[in-house]
C-alpha cells in the first residue's frame, strides 16, 4: 500500500531537521495502544518536546509530527487525540496538512481525471503521508466531493495494515528510534564531559557502557 522504506526516510529526516533548526527533543512510546494517544507535546522555552506513538505507522507520525509541531509554534502543550479543544485541533491538522502536502503543488502536480486508488497511494509515497490525508487535501481543493471522500477513505480503511508489536531491528537501533538521536546526543556529550558517569549514562539511555562505542560509530561515523 505504500513504501514503508520511504515514509521512514521522510520521518527520520523530518525529525533530524525540526531537532537541528527548532532545537526540539523527538521520542517514540514502545508500546502505548495507538487508541490511547497519536502524539504529546510539552511546551519550554529552552527544550519543548514532541512524543509521537511508535506504533502508528510512519506516515500516520509524519502527520502527528507537524500537528505537535503547530501547538509548540503556539506556545502550547496539548495531547493529540483527546479533542478538548476540537476547533484548535481542526486548526492544527490544517497547518500540518497544508505544511506537508501544500494546496498549489497538489493543484499544479494532480489531474482530476486520475483519482484511482494506484494514483492516491503514488501522492501518498510522493509526499510521505497517509492516503487519508492525500484524501482531505483533494477535499479541502475541491478536486473530489464530500461523498467521493468518504466512500474512498472508507475502502482504503479496508485495508489498513496492522502493525506489529513486535520490536523490529536490534535493540540499539530501536533505542534510537524510541529515544532520538538528539538526546542520545546530549547524554554522549554529558559522558565525555565527566558531568555524568557510566551507570548515569545506563540510567538515561537503557544501554549498557559496552554500547558507547557502537552509539558514538551510529550517531557521528
Amino acid at each position: 500500500w505504500f513504501n514503508d522504506a520511504k515514509h521512514y526516510t521522510h520521518l527520520n529526516n523530518w525529525k533530524d531537521i525540526i531537532n537541528e533548526k527548532l532545537g526540539i527533543l523527538i521520542f517514540e512510546t514502545e508500546n502505548v495502544d495507538i487508541k490511547e494517544m497519536r502524539g504529546i507535546c510539552i511546551f519550554h522555552d529552552e527544550t519543548p518536546i514532541i512524543l509521537l506513538n511508535g506504533k502508528d505507522e510512519p506516515n500516520g507520525r509524519i502527520f502527528t509530527l507537524f500537528h505537535e509541531l503547530t501547538h509548540l509554534l503556539l506556545g502550547e502543550s496539548a495531547i493529540c487525540g483527546d479533542d478538548i479543544d476540537r476547533e484548535m485541533e481542526i486548526f492544527c491538522n490544517s497547518v500540518a496538512g497544508e505544511f506537508l502536502v501544500p494546496k498549489n503543488d497538489l493543484n499544479n502536480g494532480m489531474y482530476s481525471n486520475n483519482l484511482s486508488e494506484s494514483s492516491i497511494r503514488e501522492l501518498s509515497n510522493i509526499y510521505g503521508v497517509s492516503e487519508h490525508v492525500i484524501l482531505r487535501r483533494l477535499l479541502d481543493i475541491q478536486k473530489i466531493t464530500k461523498q467521493d471522500y468518504i466512500s474512498k477513505t472508507r475502502r482504503f480503511n479496508e485495508y489498513v495494515p496492522l502493525i506489529s508489536s513486535k520490536s523490529q531491528g536490534n535493540y540499539l537501533n530501536n533505542m534510537i528510534k524510541y529515544n532520538s538521536k538528539a538526546y542520545y546526543s546530549i547524554v554522549l556529550e554529558a559522558y565525555d564531559s565527566g558531568m555524568i558517569n557510566s551507570l548515569d549514562f545506563a540510567k538515561f539511555t537503557n544501554l549498557g557502557q559496552n554500547q558507547i562505542p557502537k552509539l558514538q560509530e551510529r550517531l557521528f561515523g
